[in-house]
């Protein structure tokens, strides 16, 4: 960040976060997120969620991915 280049900064700290939301999430008896999320037994709302979250990830690294391929596309020019 230092140098001013804000996309790596980016990159970085945000999947770092990813790797921690994630164990938080997936943390046996920790958090117990998975067991709030239980209902009657069914553990089918914790996973629509969970997908859910991961979709959001999926739609960032995507746009992340785009704007790797703009900046190398222009500094190759």
């Amino acid at each position: 960040m230092a140098i001013g280049n804000t996309f790596r900064a980016t990159a970085l700290s945000s999947y770092g976060g990813f790797w921690i939301s994630t164990a938080i999430i997936l943390t046996p008896g920790g958090f117990q997120i998975t067991d709030s999320l239980t209902v009657n037994g069914s553990e089918l709302p914790f996973l629509n969620s969970f997908g859910l979250y991961l979709m959001g990830w999926f739609i960032f690294t995507f746009i992340l991915l785009i704007c790797t391929l703009r900046s190398t596309v222009a500094s190759s020019a």
